[in-house]
């Protein structure tokens, strides 16, 4: 019902002359929508003010209220505005990154931020699964792994198909490295492959990797007038810049079982398989192979028996 009470706000907004909002393509982009969250674009400071004046006169018009403290301004670029946007004659505070769906963004335009956002966020969910596991007196390692796909891992991969290459990612992976020692009781210096093996686990990268993957698919296969299929044509326009988002996707798809211009992304097993493959060699991993065997990859019967929890 809100959003239909509101829904003449975005023909408002587009009619807009002179507030310089964003395209995508071709296509005018100054707000989105989602629930009660709205967002307004523009790439001038008096654009951005001209749609609050817009915004201020339609609420009044249908008696709504902004929460103006709630509301905040990011300037992407390096650049502090000294000149502060009001709404309705209330200044509206500038912040260097702010919350969007889940997401942290920065001004600076980089996903570091989100990433540590999303590590804290990690954390606080590693202690309050160990908590709960010791009050419900579960000490079965499997159903604590299992527990922790449900609970930390759906935390940590939040919004990963955005993020997935960002270096930052590091810390993620460490924490469900640690959390797998701490199961086992060991210390941090033991190889973290032959870890993984142990509990016949794999990098949480490679999840990232498929769920990139897996929304490049559906970005390709969009309705042309979706903003989410105009991003993609606007990647593909920056293809030939070795360090955009689309080229590496495209570098992942051709390392598993499908050509890079196929639209079904490649199998967890087949991603698997490469991840084994790659411990070849003369690493502590393919030395476990040689001394157990391949087969030796998964969740070992003895680790019933561990109680670290």
């Amino acid at each position: 019902m809100f959003r239909l009470y509101i829904d003449a706000l975005e023909s408002r907004i587009i009619a807009l002359a002179g507030d310089n909002g964003p395209d995508l393509a071709g296509t005018a982009v100054k707000l989105l929508f989602y629930a009660d969250d709205l967002v307004l674009m523009s790439k001038l400071l008096r654009g951005l003010q001209k749609q609050l004046d817009e915004l201020s006169a339609f609420c009044k018009e249908r008696d709504l209220t902004v929460n103006v403290k709630k509301t905040k301004v990011v300037v992407f670029g390096s650049r502090v505005n000294s000149s502060p946007v009001h709404y309705d004659g209330s200044p509206v505070e500038e912040v260097a990154s702010f919350h969007y769906l889940g997401i942290k963004l920065h001004r600076s335009g980089s996903l570091k931020t989100a990433v540590e956002h999303l590590a804290a966020a990690g954390q606080k969910a590693v202690f309050a699964l160990k908590r709960r596991c010791a009050d419900l007196k579960i000490n079965d390692l499997a159903i604590v792994c299992q527990l922790f796909d449900a609970l930390v891992k759906l935390v940590l991969s939040y919004g990963c198909e955005l993020w997935v290459d960002e270096p930052a990612t590091k810390s993620l992976e460490a924490i469900h490295r640690s959390f797998l020692k701490s199961l086992l009781g060991v210390n941090d210096t033991i190889p973290s492959r032959i870890v993984l093996a142990e509990f016949g686990r794999f990098p949480l990268i490679l999840f990232w990797h498929q769920q990139a993957l897996k929304y490049k698919a559906r970005m390709s296969t969009s309705l042309p007038s979706r903003l989410m299929s105009l991003a993609f044509s606007v990647q593909q326009a920056l293809l030939r810049r070795q360090k955009r988002w689309l080229r590496k996707l495209q570098n992942w798809d051709s390392e598993g079982d499908t050509q890079p211009s196929s639209q079904v992304p490649p199998s967890m097993a087949s991603m698997q398989k490469i991840f084994l493959d790659s411990s070849g060699g003369g690493n502590r991993l393919a030395n476990y192979f040689r001394l157990y065997g391949s087969s030796a990859y998964g969740f070992q019967a003895y680790l019933s028996l561990v109680d670290n929890v």
